[in-house]
C-alpha cells in the first residue's frame, strides 16, 4: 500500500503545526501550504501574502502538480487564518469581513444574498 497522503493549507499556524505533527507522527506524506516552511513537513509550497488568491491559487496549483504527479491524495485541510482582518486601527477591516462574509457563506444561504 501507498503512503497516504495529506496536504495541510495553514500547516505552519498554531494549529496547523500540531496536525502537520499528527499526520507526520501517523506515517503520513505532508505538504504544508502557508507563508512560511514547516519543517516537520515532507514538502512546503510558499505563497506571498502580497500576490492576490488568484496569484497564490495560481502557484499553489502548478507547484502542486508538479509535486503530487499521478498522486492522490487522502487528505486536503485548510488551516489558513485570516488575522489581519483583526488588527486595529485597519481602514479596510469592514470590507475585508464583508467579502470573506460573501465567500464563506454567501453562497448557502437560500435565496442567495
Amino acid at each position: 500500500m501507498s503512503q497516504q497522503r495529506a496536504i495541510i493549507y495553514g500547516g505552519r499556524g498554531g494549529l496547523g503545526c500540531v496536525i502537520v505533527k499528527h499526520f507526520k507522527q501517523k506515517g503520513w506524506w505532508v505538504c504544508s501550504i502557508d507563508i512560511n516552511a514547516n519543517d516537520e513537513a515532507d514538502t512546503n509550497i510558499l505563497v506571498n501574502p502580497n500576490d492576490t488568491w488568484l496569484e497564490q491559487e495560481k502557484h499553489v496549483c502548478s507547484t502542486m502538480i508538479g509535486i503530487l504527479a499521478e498522486s492522490k491524495v487522502e487528505a486536503i485541510i485548510n488551516m489558513a487564518g485570516q488575522s489581519n482582518f483583526y488588527t486595529v486601527p485597519n481602514l479596510y477591516f469592514c470590507p475585508k469581513i464583508q467579502l470573506w462574509f460573501h465567500e464563506k457563506f454567501a453562497e448557502n444561504i437560500p435565496g442567495g444574498w
